[in-house]
């Protein structure tokens, strides 16, 4: 006997999924890690995605009495594609990992960028299934 299949049609519950844009994918000619010059507590100044050029400072480090130790800096341009997010680092701790690429690297930035705030709306819609704002009366 010949087996059949069937299906109901979407009865609401659940939101329809977006389609995902194609991204481009880039290959990196090399990276490095950029370590921590000193101990101490560390202030991000550079964040995963951006674009940095030789010498940008990345973080600052300093002491628990606020005294400034060290400035973490790019060694050559390109783009974060890797952080530490602890905020004590000892020194010659890995702190950024800045990639090196051949394309142009805003483009590649600005596809970076398009890609984050694509997961961040669909991390939005996902988070509160009813989608409206938390109340303080819980």
């Amino acid at each position: 006997a010949p087996s059949t299949f069937s299906f109901s049609p979407p009865i609401g519950m659940t939101r329809p999924r977006k389609k995902r844009t194609k991204m481009t994918p880039y290959v990196a000619n090399h990276s490095s890690w950029v370590r921590a010059n000193s101990s101490g507590i560390v202030a991000n100044i550079k964040n995963l995605g951006d674009h940095v050029e030789a010498g940008d400072v990345l973080a600052k480090i300093s002491s628990p009495l606020g005294l400034l130790l060290g400035k973490v800096k790019a060694k050559s341009t390109g783009i974060i594609i890797g952080k530490q997010n602890i905020p004590l680092v000892q020194e010659g701790d890995a702190m950024f990992h800045v990639a090196f690429f051949s394309e142009q690297e805003e483009e590649i930035v600005s596809d970076i960028q398009s890609m984050s705030d694509n997961l961040l709306v669909s991390n939005d819609d996902t988070a509160r299934p009813g989608g409206g704002e938390l109340s303080e009366e819980a």
